[in-house]
């Protein structure tokens, strides 16, 4: 439909909106009675149906440019796209009640031809999935509160990893369930999802699917009983390496001796950080994980107050780096996994992580430098949650990013020590991410959308 059709169309409905108000004026019995259910008709059901249908197909090409596998400025593709898929969610957050469907509807489109692109145009990575999994989640984290959103949001994702042609892509979006539960908005909703989809995923590559749903059910207690079942001889495995640590960190006289231990019970999960390895590859990083997590609390639980440490602190900053440089510069091996992985350091000693990360952006390339954002902010996330009175933002003064408001915590290590030797406008790229991220900056969106709409 030309827009000059839809605005023929939508005048007439806008002058008989002022006849009615002029009419209303003069005798608001008339109209209310006789006038009102004739126009309305027109002004409603006409005229609204046609700017819908105007301004959703507009909204649908700009998300589509957010997506598109080309560049902007220069800008090359991935940073692109990493760069505004905060804009999806954006516009799903400020979306009218009545067309709140039509907006998410648009956005899960565009997502899934992204998905379908990368599919078809060449072998996808985790890498270059991992922007879109972060788009999924922060468009979940906006749009889950509603039945009718949660439903659309629901049928999409379950209905996109059961029909994509790529065994990666369906392991990424089932580990996509756990990012969901993570988060306090999305949990119902991801936790429906893994059961549908526990429920529908047959075959011989479905079981390892359904092992990943078994280890995040464990995590979330989403008492998937059947997944985890299936998933006991991956945490059997995972404990056992565990337990050895365990054992062995009586031997061990310093927390860096710990640090080391660990790194070399990690090293068979950590060697197969495989950019194409699909389910295999995100079973292992679940597993490293699932050490790292039982070992951290055994050494967070054996040294009073450890993440005040020195010691223990170098120790886990060692530990950081040591997971860190198995991906950097090295394509074939996936940054996604190796974040994924550390996290499990930063929820236990996040000063030290935060420190380590810091220290480590100068020497990252792209991919692990974006990894440390996403980690860094899914951390405040975390905070977020904790201390809702908080005012999580981050402003620059005098040259230097600070966390506003009086209350400290521990992940602001990351802005204390990244002022010190590294690259500012990085910096100043991880900062402004962030904000966005934690949706902080609605006027810089708001410029940002001008260029796509």
């Amino acid at each position: 439909m030309s827009d000059r059709l839809v605005l023929l169309l939508t005048v007439p409905a806008l002058i008989s909106t002022a006849f009615m108000t002029v009419l209303f004026l003069l005798n608001p019995y008339v109209v209310r009675v006789f006038v009102e259910p004739i126009v309305s008709t027109l002004r409603f059901r006409i005229a609204a149906c046609m700017l819908t249908r105007y301004f959703r197909r507009n909204m649908r090409e700009g998300i589509k440019k957010i997506f598109l596998q080309k560049s902007f400025d220069k800008e090359p593709a991935e940073r692109f796209l990493w760069d505004h898929i905060h804009l999806a969610p954006y516009l799903v957050a400020r979306a009218p009640k009545r067309s709140a469907g039509d907006v998410l509807e648009s956005c899960l489109f565009e997502i899934r031809q992204a998905i379908d692109d990368r599919v078809q145009s060449n072998n996808p990575t985790f890498d270059s999935l991992w922007p879109i999994l972060e788009c999924y989640e922060e468009v979940a984290e906006k749009a889950c509160g509603t039945s009718q959103l949660d439903d659309l949001f629901m049928e999409h994702y379950v209905k996109t990893c059961l029909s994509v042609d790529s065994s990666l892509v369906k392991a990424v979006m089932v580990w996509g369930t756990n990012e969901l539960i993570e988060r306090e908005t999305s949990k119902e909703v991801g936790k429906k999802i893994a059961i549908q989809l526990f429920n529908k995923l047959t075959s011989q590559p479905g079981r390892k699917l359904k092992t990943i749903l078994g280890l995040v059910s464990m995590w979330h207690n989403a008492r998937i009983q059947e997944a985890e079942q299936i998933a006991e001889n991956s945490r059997t495995e995972a404990n056992k390496i565990a337990e050895r640590l365990e054992r062995n960190f009586p031997l061990a006289r310093t927390p860096k001796d710990f640090a080391v231990l660990i790194e070399e019970g990690l090293s068979p999960f950590v060697d197969s950080f495989d950019n194409f390895s699909g389910a295999d590859g995100i079973l292992n990083m679940a597993k490293s994980k699932f050490v790292l997590r039982s070992a951290l609390k055994h050494l967070r639980d054996k040294h009073p107050d450890p993440d005040r440490s020195k010691n223990t602190d170098d120790a886990m900053m060692w530990l950081v780096t040591s997971i860190l440089n198995s991906v950097n510069k090295k394509p074939e091996r996936s940054a996604f996994l190796a974040i994924e992985a550390c996290e499990a350091i930063r929820d236990l000693f996040p000063r030290a992580c935060a420190k380590a990360m810091a220290e480590y952006l100068r020497l990252a390339d792209p991919r692990l430098a974006q990894g440390i954002a996403v980690c860094i902010a899914e951390g405040y996330e975390e905070e977020k949650d904790k201390t809702p009175t908080r005012r999580f933002r981050l402003d620059k003064s005098n040259g230097k990013w600070k966390p506003a408001g009086q209350e400290k915590v521990d992940l602001d290590e990351f802005f204390n020590t990244g002022h010190h030797g590294i690259n500012e406008r990085r910096l100043d790229h991880v900062a402004h991410w962030i904000n966005q991220r934690l949706d902080l900056h609605p006027a810089a969106k708001l410029k940002g959308l001008a260029r796509f709409f």
